[in-house]
């Protein structure tokens, strides 16, 4: 039963996160059907195939607060640098090592 308005903002972001939680097992299932040629293909992000993209999807998900700030700093308080040095860092991995990566962490922590 929800009583006030707190409530709801709980229930809405347990839904948010079941949802993006799904979307993350739904990727992983699909990016089992890739072949390596679609591994390497260009993406949306055009600057990036799609080995790269998944790399910066799962990128910053074992690292916590501490390991996010350390990344940011050896890359000069430089966002994109840090993002770039991340996506290289997990982008020499196969795809096999990038799906268990998503897989293992699929669920997603949240706000």
């Amino acid at each position: 039963m929800i009583l006030d308005g707190l409530d709801r903002e709980v229930v809405a972001v347990t839904t948010t996160l079941e949802m993006a939680q799904a979307e993350r097992a739904e990727l992983a299932g699909f990016l089992k059907t890739l072949s390596e040629e679609d591994w390497a293909a260009g993406s949306l992000c055009t600057a990036w195939s799609v080995r790269q993209v998944v790399a910066h999807v799962i990128s910053y998900d074992r690292l916590g607060v501490g390991g996010s700030l350390a990344r940011l700093a050896r890359s000069g308080f430089r966002l994109g640098r840090s993002n770039a040095t991340g996506v290289a860092e997990l982008a020499r991995r196969s795809p096999e090592e990038l799906v268990a990566l998503l897989e293992e962490n699929a669920e997603v922590r949240g706000p």
